[in-house]
Protein backbone atom coordinates (compact mmCIF):
# COMPACT_ATOMS: atom_id res chain seq x y z
CA UNK A 1 0.00 0.00 0.00
CA UNK A 2 1.37 3.37 -1.23
CA UNK A 3 -0.62 6.28 0.30
CA UNK A 4 -0.06 10.06 -1.74
CA UNK A 5 -1.06 12.47 0.01
CA UNK A 6 -2.22 16.13 -1.18
CA UNK A 7 -0.78 18.82 1.14
CA UNK A 8 -1.17 22.66 1.07
CA UNK A 9 0.24 24.67 -1.66
CA UNK A 10 1.74 22.60 -4.16
CA UNK A 11 3.70 24.17 -6.18
CA UNK A 12 6.93 22.27 -6.04
CA UNK A 13 9.43 21.04 -8.85
CA UNK A 14 9.73 17.10 -9.07
CA UNK A 15 11.35 14.24 -11.31
CA UNK A 16 9.29 11.43 -12.28
CA UNK A 17 11.62 8.95 -12.62
CA UNK A 18 9.13 6.09 -13.30
CA UNK A 19 10.94 3.54 -11.06
CA UNK A 20 8.47 3.17 -8.05
CA UNK A 21 5.37 2.91 -11.37
CA UNK A 22 3.58 -0.28 -12.11
CA UNK A 23 4.73 -2.29 -15.43
CA UNK A 24 2.71 -1.69 -18.55
CA UNK A 25 1.04 0.98 -17.30
CA UNK A 26 0.01 3.83 -19.30
CA UNK A 27 -0.84 5.43 -16.32
CA UNK A 28 2.16 7.69 -13.60
CA UNK A 29 1.40 8.83 -10.35
CA UNK A 30 4.19 12.02 -9.33
CA UNK A 31 3.30 14.54 -6.86
CA UNK A 32 0.26 13.77 -6.32
CA UNK A 33 -1.06 13.87 -9.95
CA UNK A 34 -2.07 10.92 -11.67
CA UNK A 35 -0.71 11.44 -15.86
CA UNK A 36 -1.94 9.24 -18.32
CA UNK A 37 -0.15 8.13 -21.72
CA UNK A 38 -1.63 8.08 -25.19
CA UNK A 39 -0.12 6.34 -27.74
CA UNK A 40 -0.79 7.86 -31.52
CA UNK A 41 1.55 6.52 -33.90
CA UNK A 42 4.67 3.86 -34.07
CA UNK A 43 3.50 1.11 -31.24
CA UNK A 44 1.89 1.15 -27.59
CA UNK A 45 3.53 3.37 -25.16
CA UNK A 46 3.35 2.64 -21.54
CA UNK A 47 6.25 1.80 -18.67
CA UNK A 48 8.83 -0.80 -19.38
CA UNK A 49 10.75 -2.27 -16.62
CA UNK A 50 14.36 -3.13 -18.11
CA UNK A 51 17.23 -3.56 -15.71
CA UNK A 52 20.11 -0.91 -15.44
CA UNK A 53 18.94 0.52 -19.08
CA UNK A 54 17.52 4.52 -18.20
CA UNK A 55 19.12 7.44 -18.45
CA UNK A 56 21.74 7.56 -15.65
CA UNK A 57 22.75 3.61 -15.97
CA UNK A 58 22.29 2.45 -11.94
CA UNK A 59 21.22 -0.37 -11.20
CA UNK A 60 17.77 1.29 -9.50
CA UNK A 61 17.40 3.00 -13.22
CA UNK A 62 14.85 0.16 -14.48
CA UNK A 63 11.81 2.21 -16.10
CA UNK A 64 10.88 4.70 -18.32
CA UNK A 65 7.75 4.60 -20.85
CA UNK A 66 8.67 3.38 -24.63
CA UNK A 67 7.28 1.91 -27.33
CA UNK A 68 9.55 -1.34 -27.01
CA UNK A 69 8.12 -4.47 -28.49
CA UNK A 70 5.83 -2.53 -30.68
CA UNK A 71 7.90 -0.03 -32.47
CA UNK A 72 7.70 -0.55 -36.32
CA UNK A 73 10.37 -0.08 -38.91
CA UNK A 74 9.42 3.07 -41.33
CA UNK A 75 6.89 4.51 -38.94
CA UNK A 76 8.23 7.56 -36.73
CA UNK A 77 6.17 7.95 -33.09
CA UNK A 78 3.51 9.92 -31.80
CA UNK A 79 2.61 9.92 -28.09
CA UNK A 80 1.12 12.39 -25.73
CA UNK A 81 0.95 12.96 -21.77
CA UNK A 82 -1.10 14.90 -20.22
CA UNK A 83 -2.36 15.58 -16.57
CA UNK A 84 -5.93 15.57 -14.64
CA UNK A 85 -8.73 17.58 -15.93
CA UNK A 86 -7.76 21.13 -14.52
CA UNK A 87 -4.29 20.63 -13.82
CA UNK A 88 -1.61 22.50 -15.49
CA UNK A 89 2.07 21.86 -15.24
CA UNK A 90 5.55 24.05 -16.80
CA UNK A 91 7.49 20.61 -18.57
CA UNK A 92 11.29 21.82 -17.08
CA UNK A 93 13.23 18.69 -19.08
CA UNK A 94 13.20 15.22 -20.13
CA UNK A 95 15.15 12.59 -20.72
CA UNK A 96 14.90 10.86 -24.53
CA UNK A 97 15.97 8.58 -26.01
CA UNK A 98 15.70 8.39 -30.11
CA UNK A 99 16.95 5.29 -32.39
CA UNK A 100 15.24 3.05 -35.21
CA UNK A 101 13.36 -0.13 -34.65
CA UNK A 102 16.34 -2.14 -34.18
CA UNK A 103 17.94 0.27 -31.35
CA UNK A 104 20.44 1.12 -33.98
CA UNK A 105 21.25 5.33 -33.98
CA UNK A 106 18.57 6.74 -36.17
CA UNK A 107 18.31 10.42 -37.76
CA UNK A 108 15.39 12.44 -37.86
CA UNK A 109 13.83 15.07 -35.93
CA UNK A 110 11.79 15.34 -32.35
CA UNK A 111 8.67 17.61 -32.14
CA UNK A 112 7.61 18.52 -28.68
CA UNK A 113 4.08 20.44 -28.32
CA UNK A 114 2.36 21.65 -25.24
CA UNK A 115 -0.97 22.39 -24.91
CA UNK A 116 -3.65 23.91 -21.93
CA UNK A 117 -7.10 23.09 -22.62
CA UNK A 118 -6.87 22.26 -26.25
CA UNK A 119 -5.05 24.89 -27.08
CA UNK A 120 -1.55 25.09 -28.43
CA UNK A 121 1.26 26.80 -26.25
CA UNK A 122 4.12 25.95 -27.69
CA UNK A 123 5.41 24.05 -30.33
CA UNK A 124 9.57 23.36 -30.23
CA UNK A 125 11.77 21.01 -32.60
CA UNK A 126 15.16 19.83 -33.49
CA UNK A 127 16.63 17.62 -35.93
CA UNK A 128 20.44 17.95 -34.12
CA UNK A 129 21.87 17.00 -30.92
CA UNK A 130 20.79 13.80 -30.24
CA UNK A 131 22.68 11.48 -28.17
CA UNK A 132 23.50 8.21 -29.81
CA UNK A 133 26.30 7.05 -27.71
CA UNK A 134 25.48 4.56 -25.61
CA UNK A 135 28.62 5.27 -22.89
CA UNK A 136 26.82 8.78 -22.40
CA UNK A 137 23.30 8.25 -20.14
CA UNK A 138 22.80 4.69 -21.91
CA UNK A 139 21.89 6.86 -25.16
CA UNK A 140 19.77 8.98 -23.55
CA UNK A 141 19.41 12.93 -24.34
CA UNK A 142 19.17 15.30 -22.04
CA UNK A 143 15.99 17.66 -23.05
CA UNK A 144 15.97 20.89 -21.60
CA UNK A 145 12.54 23.27 -22.51
CA UNK A 146 14.86 26.07 -21.63
CA UNK A 147 16.47 26.23 -24.73
CA UNK A 148 15.45 23.40 -26.47
CA UNK A 149 13.96 24.36 -30.25
CA UNK A 150 15.73 27.64 -29.23
CA UNK A 151 12.89 28.83 -27.22
CA UNK A 152 12.47 29.01 -23.86
CA UNK A 153 9.11 27.47 -23.43
CA UNK A 154 10.32 25.79 -19.56
CA UNK A 155 7.67 28.42 -17.66
CA UNK A 156 4.87 28.17 -20.09
CA UNK A 157 1.54 25.80 -18.58
CA UNK A 158 0.25 23.37 -19.81
CA UNK A 159 -1.80 20.52 -19.50
CA UNK A 160 -0.21 17.89 -21.85
CA UNK A 161 2.75 17.46 -24.08
CA UNK A 162 2.97 15.27 -27.21
CA UNK A 163 6.68 13.63 -28.32
CA UNK A 164 6.21 13.36 -32.30
CA UNK A 165 9.39 11.94 -34.77
CA UNK A 166 9.95 12.18 -38.60
CA UNK A 167 12.98 9.95 -40.37
CA UNK A 168 14.02 7.11 -38.90
CA UNK A 169 13.69 7.62 -35.75
CA UNK A 170 10.87 4.91 -34.54
CA UNK A 171 11.88 3.91 -30.60
CA UNK A 172 11.19 6.20 -28.40
CA UNK A 173 12.02 6.41 -24.58
CA UNK A 174 11.62 8.84 -22.15
CA UNK A 175 12.85 9.05 -18.92
CA UNK A 176 13.59 11.28 -15.75
CA UNK A 177 10.58 14.13 -16.64
CA UNK A 178 11.17 17.01 -14.54
CA UNK A 179 8.19 19.21 -14.07
CA UNK A 180 6.32 21.95 -12.03
CA UNK A 181 2.95 21.75 -10.13
CA UNK A 182 1.11 24.89 -11.26
CA UNK A 183 -2.02 24.37 -9.21
CA UNK A 184 -2.04 27.49 -6.61
CA UNK A 185 -3.42 25.81 -3.33
CA UNK A 186 -5.41 22.12 -2.37
CA UNK A 187 -6.58 22.74 1.32
CA UNK A 188 -4.42 19.80 3.86
CA UNK A 189 -5.85 16.77 3.93
CA UNK A 190 -5.72 15.31 7.30
CA UNK A 191 -4.31 11.64 7.00
CA UNK A 192 -4.27 11.34 10.44
CA UNK A 193 -7.82 11.00 11.04
CA UNK A 194 -8.68 9.23 7.72
CA UNK A 195 -8.94 5.22 7.58
CA UNK A 196 -9.73 2.83 4.50
CA UNK A 197 -9.45 -1.01 5.07
CA UNK A 198 -8.70 -3.70 4.21
CA UNK A 199 -5.83 -3.48 1.59
CA UNK A 200 -5.52 -6.35 0.05
CA UNK A 201 -9.22 -6.11 -0.39
CA UNK A 202 -11.37 -9.18 -1.59
CA UNK A 203 -14.72 -7.15 -1.55
CA UNK A 204 -15.51 -4.07 0.17
CA UNK A 205 -13.34 -1.34 1.26
CA UNK A 206 -14.40 0.88 4.35
CA UNK A 207 -13.64 3.96 4.71
CA UNK A 208 -13.93 6.66 7.58
CA UNK A 209 -13.18 10.34 8.40
CA UNK A 210 -13.79 12.56 10.94
CA UNK A 211 -14.94 15.07 8.46
CA UNK A 212 -17.47 14.47 5.65
CA UNK A 213 -16.06 12.73 2.88
CA UNK A 214 -17.89 14.11 -0.13
CA UNK A 215 -17.20 11.21 -3.00
CA UNK A 216 -15.16 8.46 -3.68
CA UNK A 217 -14.06 7.34 -7.07
CA UNK A 218 -11.53 4.12 -8.05
CA UNK A 219 -9.25 4.45 -11.36
CA UNK A 220 -7.52 1.60 -12.74
CA UNK A 221 -3.59 1.69 -13.44
CA UNK A 222 -4.31 2.88 -17.66
CA UNK A 223 -6.01 6.03 -15.78
CA UNK A 224 -9.77 4.80 -16.70
CA UNK A 225 -12.34 6.01 -13.72
CA UNK A 226 -14.04 2.20 -12.70
CA UNK A 227 -16.60 3.94 -10.72
CA UNK A 228 -17.30 7.01 -8.50
CA UNK A 229 -19.36 8.16 -6.10
CA UNK A 230 -21.20 10.48 -4.12
CA UNK A 231 -21.25 10.06 0.00
CA UNK A 232 -21.80 13.07 1.94
CA UNK A 233 -20.93 11.16 4.93
CA UNK A 234 -18.34 10.53 7.65
CA UNK A 235 -17.83 6.32 7.25
CA UNK A 236 -18.70 4.89 3.56
CA UNK A 237 -18.05 1.39 1.36
CA UNK A 238 -17.15 1.06 -1.68
CA UNK A 239 -18.60 -2.37 -3.47
CA UNK A 240 -15.36 -3.78 -5.37
CA UNK A 241 -16.06 -7.32 -5.64
CA UNK A 242 -16.45 -7.02 -9.02
CA UNK A 243 -13.37 -6.12 -9.98
CA UNK A 244 -10.33 -8.19 -11.52
CA UNK A 245 -7.70 -8.45 -9.65
CA UNK A 246 -5.18 -5.93 -10.00
CA UNK A 247 -3.94 -2.80 -8.43
CA UNK A 248 -6.41 0.47 -8.32
CA UNK A 249 -5.70 4.15 -6.93
CA UNK A 250 -9.02 5.49 -5.00
CA UNK A 251 -9.12 8.94 -4.87
CA UNK A 252 -11.54 10.67 -1.72
CA UNK A 253 -12.34 14.13 -1.64
CA UNK A 254 -13.23 15.86 1.40
CA UNK A 255 -14.95 19.30 1.25
CA UNK A 256 -11.75 21.13 -0.72
CA UNK A 257 -9.19 18.48 0.01
CA UNK A 258 -8.59 14.92 -1.44
CA UNK A 259 -6.24 11.81 -1.20
CA UNK A 260 -5.08 9.72 -3.19
CA UNK A 261 -4.05 5.79 -2.30
CA UNK A 262 -2.98 2.64 -3.93
CA UNK A 263 -5.16 -0.09 -3.33
CA UNK A 264 -4.71 -4.31 -4.32
CA UNK A 265 -7.94 -6.29 -5.43
CA UNK A 266 -7.39 -9.91 -4.49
Amino acid sequence: MIAILFGGTIIAQTTETFENETDNSNSFTDNSLIFTTTSIAGGIFDIGYYTSTGWNGTITDNKYIDNSGSADIGVPVQFKINSPVSTSFKLKSIHLYLSQADLNPGTGSCTITGKLGGSTVFIATSNTGFNSNLMVNNGFTFINLTTYGNVDNSNKAIDEFTITTTGTFEYVALDAMTWLNTTLKIAEFDSSTFNFYPNPIKNILFLSFTKEITSAKVINMIGQTISEKSINAKESQIEMSNLTKGTYLVVVKSMDSSKTFKVIKE
